[in-house]
């Protein structure tokens, strides 16, 4: 049998190596996301009219379906260390022709969880034809890695005017698909 120093320290080097095997885990997780990505984002989003029937003399309808502007963009996927919030990455977006974005993020095994961003950008929606409104968004989501793709469901947050009427978004569908560059 065990005496108790022998019994205390075979007990002290199982939690140990718990610990351990649990931190080893953890960077797993940060690790199969660091890199870089090449990135193209695209879907739809749902809108409600923001005023009432009586305030809307063009009559327009109660919720609009519009189609996003796709995007392309180059992503890379950092470690953060330290942070006192629990996020272990930093995704940071250079969209082309476009806006530069970062967001916190989490890894957790294969997902990926995306802070919604502290501020708005402006992006271009289609309402049918020529007819496009501008949407000012926050954007957060989650993601899960698949071999080198990472395929995120984005939210998007906000609204916009659409003949002076305001709408703000109440269903959001858009993917964003980054594919590894390495």
């Amino acid at each position: 049998m065990f005496s108790s120093k022998t019994g205390g320290a075979a007990a002290l080097a199982i939690a140990l190596w718990s610990i351990l095997s649990l931190c080893t885990a953890c960077d797993k997780d940060v690790r199969q996301f660091k890199g870089a990505y090449s990135s193209k984002t695209s879907g739809s989003l749902v809108l409600r009219k923001a005023i009432s029937a009586e305030q809307d003399s063009l009559l327009l309808p109660d919720t609009l379906t519009v189609s996003l502007s796709p995007e392309s963009g180059q992503m890379r996927i950092s470690e953060i260390k330290d942070d006192q919030d629990g996020y272990n990455l930093l995704v940071s977006v250079n969209l082309l022709g476009g806006d530069a974005l970062s967001f916190r993020a989490k890894a957790d095994g294969d997902d990926i969880t995306l802070e919604t961003t502290p501020h708005e950008r402006y992006l271009q929606a289609n309402i049918s034809g020529n007819l496009k409104m501008t949407l000012g968004v926050t954007t957060g989501g989650s993601g899960r890695i698949y071999d080198d793709v990472i395929v995120f469901a984005l939210d998007y947050q906000g609204g916009g005017h659409y003949l002076n009427v305001p709408y703000v978004i109440i269903d959001s569908h858009v993917d964003c698909i980054a594919t590894s560059n390495e």
